[in-house]
């Protein structure tokens, strides 16, 4: 397998151990690139940005920060992206943010007014920004959410990456509305802390497939485990065999990851 899986990685403090083993291992899969989240629990961008020069030091694959609004003005964001761009920091994953409260006073309060601001000072740089597959949750229709999706291609976006998706129909119906210029690359993360899949997925407005929910009460928690790795690979291989490209969130779980991708065999 060549070129086909990208890694996120998490900006939450880990050792230093378990993070050369993620590369080490991930290295092996021959990535396309690695990104770094912002922002999460009770991390800041500063956590993002001390990640992302640890990893430059441990890989030569590019890594990409995300940069969030999050009720940041203009001046904060400026600060924030060049002091990435003075350690040649050149690709941006660009959101509106978890956090951020929208404030008819501040000049930014979208992704797309984010990604405005960044091409119109910065041009020469590369951005990638995100996508849900069921549509955004405060879109009030698909036609409107697809009509931003289309306006961040429009703006020189060259890639959009999903947020986590089970449901295949979903991406690939959304990827053909889009049409094929516009890249779209879909997302997993380890099936593993299921309370929590389930909150994440609820409040993000995610499809939580039936069957997924079934095979998990129908098999005791001692075996949740393993059943969440079956169905993690079972849908990491089905992306990548039928879309050819797959972003996949490691949660810093080296041992985890080593699980799903250590068969190399299996990814073709």
């Amino acid at each position: 397998m060549t070129n086909r899986l990208s890694f996120e990685i998490n900006a939450t403090k880990s050792s230093s151990e378990n993070l050369t083993e993620l590369i080490r291992m991930t290295e092996r899969l021959k990535p396309l690139y690695y990104t770094v989240n912002t922002e999460i629990g009770q991390t800041e961008w500063q956590d993002t940005y001390n990640r992302c020069c640890e990893l430059k030091n441990m890989t030569d694959k590019p890594v990409i920060p995300h940069i969030a609004i999050n009720n940041k003005d203009e001046c904060e964001l400026y600060f924030i992206i060049e002091k990435y761009l003075k350690n040649n920091f050149m690709e941006f994953f660009v959101i509106r943010g978890d956090k951020h409260h929208v404030d008819r006073d501040k000049t930014l309060n979208y992704g797309t007014e984010l990604i405005e601001f960044i091409r119109a000072n910065y041009p020469q740089v590369n951005i990638k920004s995100s996508i849900y597959p069921d549509y955004h949750k405060e879109s009030l229709t698909p036609e409107v959410d697809t009509f931003w999706l289309k306006k961040k291609y429009q703006l020189g976006v060259s890639e959009l990456i999903s947020q986590v998706c089970l449901n295949k129909n979903a991406f690939s119906y959304i990827k053909k509305i889009l049409g094929e210029e516009i890249t779209i690359t879909p997302s997993m993360m380890p099936l593993l802390n299921f309370k929590f899949m389930a909150s994440f997925l609820k409040s993000n407005s995610i499809d939580y497939p039936l069957w997924i929910q079934k095979h998990i009460r129908e098999n005791n928690s001692t075996n949740h485990r393993e059943i969440g790795l079956k169905i993690t690979k079972f849908l990491a291989l089905d992306y990548l065999k039928n879309e050819n490209r797959l972003h996949f969130f490691t949660l810093n779980n080296s041992k985890v990851i080593t699980e799903l991708f250590n068969d190399l065999s299996d990814y073709g």
